[in-house]
């Protein structure tokens, strides 16, 4: 996935008839909502001020994007939700939402996404899969009298993920397992927005498993967004179990997205893990550093990465980062924030700088410079200065290879592969 550089702003878009209707879906029509001023003319519910706030302000952080494809968001970025995380503590707002029959289920299989081999469609190239989501009112299942056994798709048990942009219906995700399995596919296979896009074949022999870093280039980007934040926010909640102080059981609230430890005298409080990383590429005149790592494919090389300190600021991260992997000094002045781009495989946020490296010079006589002089037996006093990149010295903990590419030579093997998805786009 290419990290293309940070757009101009995006002009503030007017509300639409979509964003009020999502707006006053679960939060009732008695009081018009005022969008612009974020809350509703007459006074009202709790949920009906978070939804004048949420239909406002969704809008605004739709609009500040950054230019990562056709729809100018970085690629794995969930762009196809509002969010309402303001929602997530208000229990009776998100099981109203769970009880919309519009809600759908993004279920995974003990960490991997079910997904469907989708027909071709020359509308959307390259993508081959989509979610198996189900209707979370075909998921549902009556209590059984004298079950000893937990249901992993209870209300509890289901993260929120906000409202879908296309048709405004909430979005949940959650492992399955067992029978709870069966039942969703059994809900999978009613859903006809998932079978409508099978062409051959049946559904389970479409049907299958698959890791969200893997699936994810060969979904749409809005697709793809969403199986990402559901992976990494189900990945949290495995790992969460136990309090970090005490040891006590913790509890998952707020809708999935925050745990809290069970004992009464603890209290404390845990949220999604998120680890900002740098990814720089650095430049000497027309030439750029990539390298590569020794676990990657041969000949597959990347700019370079790694995680920030603690108090360490990003700029810090950058010049040490490129510093311990390829021995190369950038220049410090010349740092810039370029973009940013989700990487949650588990729970990265990648944050994209340039560099620039000072070449280096050396004099050589006339003679060097000169293949018609070095011929000749005068040598001349004055001299030339030669340019060139400072060679990388590598830490072979760190990389296997690290090397100055021309960047028209990058340009000529990048135009050889170009995402169909992005054909035509600029990207």
């Amino acid at each position: 996935v290419k990290m293309h550089a940070l757009a101009a702003a995006a002009a503030m878009r007017a509300p639409t008839s979509t964003s009020i209707a999502r707006a006053r879906r679960i939060h009732g029509t008695a009081a018009p909502l005022d969008l612009r001023r974020g809350h509703a003319t007459d006074p009202c519910s709790k949920r009906e001020r978070f939804g004048g706030a949420r239909s406002s302000g969704s809008i605004a952080v739709r609009a500040a994007v950054f230019d990562g494809g056709p729809d100018g968001v970085p690629f794995f970025a969930l762009s196809d939700a509002d969010r309402a995380s303001e929602l997530r503590a208000d229990t009776e707002a998100v099981r109203a939402a769970a009880d919309d029959p519009r809600a759908i289920l993004l279920p995974f299989v003990s960490g991997r996404a079910l997904v469907v081999e989708v027909d071709p469609d020359d509308s959307r190239p390259g993508v081959r899969f989509a979610p198996a989501e189900a209707r979370l009112k075909d998921v549902k299942a009556p209590a059984v009298d004298g079950s000893t056994d937990e249901d992993p798709l209870a209300f509890e048990r289901l993260s929120f993920l906000g409202f879908r942009e296309e048709d405004g219906a909430p979005v949940f995700c959650a492992e399955v397992n067992g029978t709870c399995e069966s039942r969703v596919r059994d809900a999978v296979a009613r859903n006809p927005a998932v079978t409508g896009r099978i062409k051959w074949g049946t559904l389970d022999t479409a049907t299958s498993t698959k890791d969200a870093k893997s699936v994810g280039p060969e979904m749409s980007r809005k697709d793809a967004g969403l199986v990402a934040a559901a992976a990494s926010l189900l990945r949290w909640r495995r790992n969460t179990k136990f309090c970090q102080k005490c040891g006590s059981p913790v509890k998952i609230v707020k809708s999935g997205h925050k745990a809290q430890c069970s004992d009464s005298t603890c209290r404390a409080p845990y949220y999604p893990t998120l680890m900002p990383a740098v990814l720089t590429l650095c430049t000497c005149g027309d030439y750029a550093l990539l390298g590569r790592n020794s676990k990657w494919p041969r000949g597959f090389y990347s700019c370079l990465a790694g995680f920030v300190d603690q108090s360490e600021s990003l700029e810090q991260a950058v010049a040490r980062e490129v510093l311990e992997e390829s021995g190369v000094v950038i220049d410090p002045t010349s740092v810039r924030y370029v973009t940013s781009q989700p990487w949650p495989f588990p729970c990265q946020l990648m944050v994209g700088f340039r560099a620039e490296v000072a070449a280096k010079k050396v004099s050589v006589a006339d003679a060097v410079c000169d293949p018609a002089v070095a011929m000749s037996t005068v040598v001349p006093d004055i001299g030339c200065e030669v340019t060139f990149p400072p060679t990388p010295t590598l830490d072979i903990a760190e990389l296997r290879d690290a090397r100055w590419f021309h960047k028209d030579w990058l340009r000529a093997q990048l135009g050889k592969h170009v995402d169909p998805r992005e054909a035509g786009t600029g990207g």
